[in-house]
């Protein structure tokens, strides 16, 4: 009954991951929206987590029979099911539920990968996949994974700048974890091609660091003016928006409009949002009802790639 049901449960993960390269290939192809896209990613995290549930259960009903012996294919059912699940990837139940908009998650994808980003209160969630470098084979030792960490993540696993590293093996790979003071990073070695295929970045945005400021002033035409200043932080990362009285140069609390559906709420001393995957226009009104018409250009989105 055990084989039988490890042998359903390795079926089912298979349709799983056909359908994950189904919408992924729809998404990219214009099929289907964000919207679409994103209420399939929280249907396939939402079965992967049923899996993955039963897998324990096996794996714990197995360890009682001592002729049987599932622990290799358990994990190895595990390893196929990693990338279905996620911080990001939860929070799509919450856009199911009509408690988060779409706009609040981020998504980019590409031949090669796909990007899911979204803020959840005052941390930023990242998740980072890429297609054809899970090979699911092993043939790298610890050593070697140690070695390989280094070079991917230089800046991340240098000691002076992390507080916490582990590399512990992960079936047939490595499961990586820095901590830092702004966030944490886990990552996914794969022993055969000895490069990550799945990537889950948190960064603190209190602490998360700026890159270039870009801000552009208009008048209004009742004469009054205010500023909009946006912080970029990194390729794909959040942005954070803050507005200023041009008079008292005060930081004022502002209503904005991305395109035209999603809306936030810009507070006094900014508010951290995601970044538009394009050029996207953005309308400020204040509360006195002036209003400021800017243009969002973000940075261009790389593709996701492995350097080797």
């Amino acid at each position: 009954i055990l084989f039988q049901a490890a042998t359903d449960v390795e079926i089912e993960s298979v349709d799983t991951t056909d359908r994950f390269v189904e919408i992924q290939e729809r998404w990219k192809s214009g099929w289907i929206g964000s919207e679409e896209f994103t209420r399939e990613l929280m249907l396939i995290s939402t079965d992967s987590k049923v899996l993955g549930g039963l897998l324990d259960h096996i794996e714990e009903e197995s360890e009682m029979v001592s002729q049987i012996e599932l622990r290799g294919r358990i994990m190895m059912l595990k390893e196929e099911l990693i990338p279905f699940d996620g911080p990001v990837k939860r929070n799509l139940i919450d856009v199911a539920r009509g408690e988060r908009e779409v706009g609040n998650v981020y998504i980019a994808a590409s031949k090669s990968g796909m990007v899911l980003a979204t803020i959840e209160g005052s941390t930023y969630w990242r998740e980072a996949y890429v297609w054809d470098q899970e090979s699911l084979s092993g043939g790298i030792s610890l050593d070697e994974a140690i070695t390989r960490t280094a070079s991917l993540y230089p800046i991340a696993y240098n000691p002076e700048v992390s507080r916490q590293t582990g590399i512990m093996g992960k079936g047939r790979g490595y499961q990586i974890e820095i901590g830092f003071d702004s966030g944490s990073l886990i990552a996914y070695l794969d022993g055969g091609t000895k490069n990550v295929f799945y990537e889950i970045q948190e960064r603190k945005l209190g602490i998360t660091g700026l890159g270039s400021r870009d801000s552009r002033t208009i008048g209004s035409l009742d004469g009054g003016t205010m500023k909009v200043a946006v912080a970029r932080s990194f390729v794909g990362g959040p942005l954070k928006v803050e507005v200023h009285d041009m008079d008292t140069g005060n930081s004022i609390a502002s209503k904005m409009l991305i395109g035209t559906s999603r809306e936030e709420e810009i507070n006094r001393g900014g508010t951290w949002i995601l970044a538009p995957p394009e050029n996207t226009k953005i309308v400020f009104k204040r509360e006195d009802g002036e209003v400021l018409e800017i243009q969002i250009l973000p940075i261009p989105i790389n593709e996701v790639k492995n350097e080797n």
